[in-house]
């Protein structure tokens, strides 16, 4: 007997409890919280799909938002709590509210919070990047992003991190030229591998002595990126100081 097909009105709100001010989805669910049904061959969010069954499809370009009254719940499909809104209100909206995906949430992301935390110990230690890189499976770029708070911001801001307005240490340029020189790297791609700054006029003018001291964090980015501890490129003064 051949099975007898269900209209996705009827099967959708099956789905849905009302019992409360909210209508929330029961049946599969997003990552994030948000319903999945599946609709026309392909899965679709719930929310999406209640909004197209109360008021019709979406015009393009637009998406559809939550605003429920007790605080956001994306597994509502209450249509009264629903609204339209641009890709600009969208993303403003996640972020107002929080939900943007971002560090171990991200769906390819290799690193937890836990980790972040231990690679930025691990870093003010004194511990070099390219071998925090090698043991996390990562790219030397993204230990430098990490202590430097570019990524992971919501771990870093409320972390000790690499000290950005301490006093300038003096960096000895002629070395970092030759370092750079011998590993065959430009100003700019130096620069790129240390998750510096790309203008490379200020490295431009400590190659040539125009001026040696930097901020902490950044030395230890150049060095780094050089492959070797920050000791080496350190100006004899300031390396005494160091040993000190």
């Amino acid at each position: 007997m051949p099975r007898q097909r269900v209209d996705p009105l009827t099967r959708f709100w099956a789905k849905v409890d009302k019992s409360g001010e909210c209508w929330i989805w029961t049946g599969a669910h997003h990552n994030f919280g948000y319903g999945n049904f599946a609709m026309g061959g392909r899965m679709r969010h719930a929310h999406k799909v209640a909004w197209e069954l109360e008021y019709g499809p979406v015009p393009e370009g637009l998406h559809v938002c939550h605003n429920c009254p007790g605080g956001d719940n994306p597994a509502c499909v209450r249509p009264s709590h629903l609204f339209l809104g641009t890709p600009a209100d969208n993303t403003a909206d996640m972020i107002a509210k929080g939900r943007q995906a971002r560090g171990e949430r991200v769906h390819n992301a290799k690193l937890t919070e836990e980790t972040v935390r231990t690679i930025i110990a691990r870093a003010l230690q004194g511990e070099r990047g390219a071998k925090l890189a090698r043991e996390y499976h990562v790219a030397p770029k993204t230990i430098s992003r990490i202590v430097h708070g570019c990524d992971w911001k919501h771990v870093t801001a409320s972390y000790s991190r690499l000290p950005a307005s301490t006093k300038p240490i003096r960096v000895d340029g002629i070395q970092v030229r030759n370092l750079r020189q011998q590993r065959g790297l430009t100003q700019p791609e130096l620069l790129h591998k240390a998750g510096l700054c790309p203008d490379a006029a200020w490295l431009s003018r400590l190659e040539r002595g125009i001026r040696g001291g930097m901020v902490p964090r950044n030395a230890y980015a150049l060095a780094d990126a050089l492959g070797v501890p920050l000791e080496m490129l350190l100006a004899p003064a300031a390396a005494a100081d160091q040993a000190a």
